[in-house]
């Protein structure tokens, strides 16, 4: 994606709020939406909350390909289905990303993640571990930076502008 030069807009939120996103196991529902009991009152975790839970957002984004993108390179941009049903938004994908980014900044730097659910560092989901570890050994010391996706997002509005 990234050679030929395709960009991909992603809808985080959406994909779970759709079912697209399938999670084996709701780990991370907690962590990731607050709810006020009705059927549409969710809405997302504070930016503070999903940062402090880091690896429990990851590792319901496991089986999601917004990592494997960005660690390839590829132009990434956050969509938004909208508020409703989905419960979309720019704002909270943003934070959603920005935990992703900084659980697997400490991932693959830090060796107390070699085997699974370690005291500090746990996931307790065995394929979710193992995807990490996985690109582990295909991004040795790649960091990200979670603000390359707010510099696509302009140069897309930029190039939209021009035409």
């Amino acid at each position: 994606m990234q050679r030929i030069g395709v960009s991909v807009d992603i809808d985080l939120s959406s994909n779970i709020g759709t079912g697209a996103l399938n999670w084996e196991s709701r780990v991370g529902s907690e962590v990731l939406f607050i709810t006020d009991g009705s059927s549409n009152g969710r809405s997302h975790a504070s930016a503070a909350k999903l940062m402090e839970k880091r690896h429990e957002v990851a590792q319901a984004y496991a089986r999601h390909g917004v990592l494997n993108m960005l660690l390839a390179g590829v132009d990434v941009t956050i969509g938004s289905d909208g508020v409703g049903i989905e419960h979309s938004g720019h704002r909270q994908d943003y934070d959603v990303v920005q935990a992703i980014v900084k659980f697997w900044n400490e991932f693959n730097k830090d060796e107390t993640w070699v085997t699974h659910g370690t005291k500090e560092h746990k996931l307790t989901d065995q394929g979710a571990w193992e995807g990490y570890k996985q690109l582990k050994t295909h991004y040795p010391e790649k960091i990200l930076r979670a603000e390359v996706l707010m510099e696509n997002q302009y140069n897309q509005y930029l190039f939209m502008e021009q035409r």
